[in-house]
């Protein structure tokens, strides 16, 4: 895997994903997998996985690809907030996935992430 990824449990009760490297699609269908074991194992719900120390291009078509693959993966019960540098092909992925049921948001602040992370009611 291209990617490297460090896993712990955040003060909020959350799992916390730092990931750098560069992207490779493969390496982001591991992480996809790793982060929902890890999340099983350690009985957590919510996850923040921050990218923005990931390098390389997403063409639109791998964001679609990828947002696929996360709504068939099984993390319908998981609400995840993925902080990015660019939202341009996020958003399209958010889209995806977010139409097929799964609760993940995208942002490019660490903060905003939490915040709705920790919210009741989303």
């Amino acid at each position: 895997m291209s990617l490297s990824i460090e896993i712990w449990r955040g003060d909020g009760g959350y799992l916390l994903a730092e990931v750098s490297g560069t992207y490779s699609m493969f390496g982001f269908k591991e992480l996809t997998k790793r982060m929902r074991l890890e999340a099983e194992e350690q009985q957590l719900d919510h996850l923040l996985i921050d990218l923005t120390r990931v390098e390389g291009d997403i063409e639109t078509w791998e964001g679609e690809h990828l947002g696929e693959y996360v709504a068939l993966s099984s993390q319908k019960k998981l609400k995840s907030a993925l902080v990015v540098v660019s939202t341009e092909v996020a958003c399209r992925f958010e889209k995806i996935v977010t139409r097929k049921g799964t609760n993940i948001r995208i942002f490019t602040d660490r903060d905003q992430a939490l915040t709705w992370l920790n919210a009741i009611s989303t």
